[in-house]
């Protein structure tokens, strides 16, 4: 039977800087930076390789795990300096407030979503490890994965990038009634 491991103190690490890094990189998105946050996958890359070069052979497998770690905490301080220059007062946000609520009830389709695709990989990789006799079915399972997303990845992600701060600007004029749209 296949078991699901608890997330190491690394794994943790990780999701905590992604997290970071991607707060920062909408912020900056969002007030029209998208240089800086171009680079921070550059940077993560370069600096997981470069650390997986420089680790000690013994590190074995470890040595992936700390380049990524290292590349994640370079991809957040790759955008703080853009983030200060865009936000020198920092940004102070009020959880409770009205605004704020709409907010929430609009996250909460896209947070139930993304359990329920989370969820499904996760059955998916436990019903591929009692797959006995094709050796790697879970690496080939991943790498059909990679494969379906990529489209997403290169248009459906770009293209929110470069459309979240037109629309987000639109919101705070409040000019969508002038858009190219019929009016609903």
């Amino acid at each position: 039977s296949s078991t699901v491991a608890p997330a190491s103190p690394c794994e943790r690490r990780l999701w905590v800087l992604t997290a970071m890094s991607s707060v920062l990189k909408g912020i900056l998105n969002a007030s029209g930076a998208f240089f800086v946050p171009g680079l921070d996958t550059f940077a993560m890359n370069v600096t997981a390789i470069a650390v997986m070069a420089a680790a000690p052979a013994d590190w074995a497998s470890f040595s992936i795990v700390a380049g990524m770690v290292a590349g994640a905490f370079v991809r957040v301080l790759v955008m703080v300096p853009g983030y200060l220059a865009v936000r020198p007062g920092g940004v102070r946000v009020r959880m409770f407030h009205p605004s704020m609520r709409e907010a929430w009830g609009l996250l909460l389709p896209v947070l139930g979503n993304s359990v329920l695709f989370t969820t499904s990989i996760a059955v998916m990789r436990a019903l591929a490890n009692t797959i006995v006799p094709v050796d790697g079915a879970v690496s080939h399972l991943s790498y059909a994965e990679k494969i379906l997303s990529a489209p997403q990845d290169v248009l459906v992600v770009s293209m929110g990038v470069v459309m979240l701060p037109v629309l987000a600007a639109r919101a705070a004029r409040r000019a969508f009634e002038s858009g190219p749209w019929p009016k609903m």
